[in-house]
């Protein structure tokens, strides 16, 4: 009997953590929070690869930036239907009315995740090295986006896949930065 009770906890336990997860968000809202945190979940990954904290493995980089592209450009945009701001939504109203903004911003995510994967095998730049034109556009790049970089570049016009992946994957995190400050609600 008791062991009937346990099992009985911990189902309802797990269908109450499910249906409250995201704050009760259900639909559209709940689909958008899951590919944002599958988001969340690639970034943590990458992060230690390349603070130099962990090991470096581009196998590890290629199925991350993978995710990320699995989860941003269309796939992102088509998560945030007009008027879907109920319930728990973290997104800002902004959204809609800078809709064109927004959905640059979701696709250079996606180009920047493309040009990871392709730039995965390339050399780290470290500083104090020397850089090669390739490297030098990384480098240049990523002093650039300090400001809004969503709205500084084009990136078709950018060899991502001759830039360091350290790079690239700061052009990811700006571009996740930059959304979030315009489009998303601080809790």
């Amino acid at each position: 009997m008791k062991k009937v009770i346990a099992a009985t906890t911990v189902v309802s336990a797990l269908f109450v953590a499910t249906a409250f997860g995201h704050g009760g968000a259900t639909g559209v809202v709940k689909e958008r929070m899951d590919l944002m945190g599958n988001l969340k979940s690639a970034i943590k990954i990458l992060v230690p690869m390349m603070k130099g904290d962990q090991e470096y493995d581009i196998e590890k980089v290629i199925t991350q930036s993978k995710i990320i592209q699995e989860n941003s450009g269309i796939h992102m945009t088509k998560g945030f239907p007009k008027d879907s701001i109920h319930g728990p939504s973290e997104a800002k109203e902004e959204i809609w009315s800078n809709w064109d903004d927004f959905q640059k911003i979701a696709n250079d995510l996606n180009k920047l995740a493309i040009g990871l994967e392709k730039a995965a095998a390339n050399p780290f730049h470290k500083k104090g090295q020397m850089m090669n034109n390739s490297s030098m556009m990384g480098q240049s790049m990523m002093q650039m986006g300090q400001g809004n970089m969503a709205d500084n570049m084009n990136l078709d016009d950018m060899p991502l896949d001759q830039m360091p992946p350290n790079g690239v994957f700061k052009m990811i995190t700006q571009n996740c930065s930059a959304c979030h400050t315009k489009y998303r609600i601080e809790n």
